[in-house]
């Protein structure tokens, strides 16, 4: 059986982070990456599928970096 393992992720104007903690709080693996915006003209936005590739990415980078 495997070990219970929480995921935070906290999607923030400058950066993306993903964080794994054990129930103790052990911190596991914490990643992160630039918010992706989008620029136009004076307006900014961020695309909500951007953003999802954004932390499928993070979550993937220390899920294979805890595989045996």
């Amino acid at each position: 059986m495997g070990h219970e393992v929480l995921v935070g992720v906290d999607v923030g104007t400058t950066s993306i982070k993903a964080l794994s903690v054990t129930p103790e709080g052990e911190i596991l693996s914490l990643a992160s990456r630039e918010t992706p915006w989008r620029h136009l003209g004076p307006l900014a936005d961020a695309d909500p599928r951007e953003l999802a590739s954004v932390v499928t990415s993070l979550v993937q980078t220390w899920a294979q970096a805890r595989m045996p």
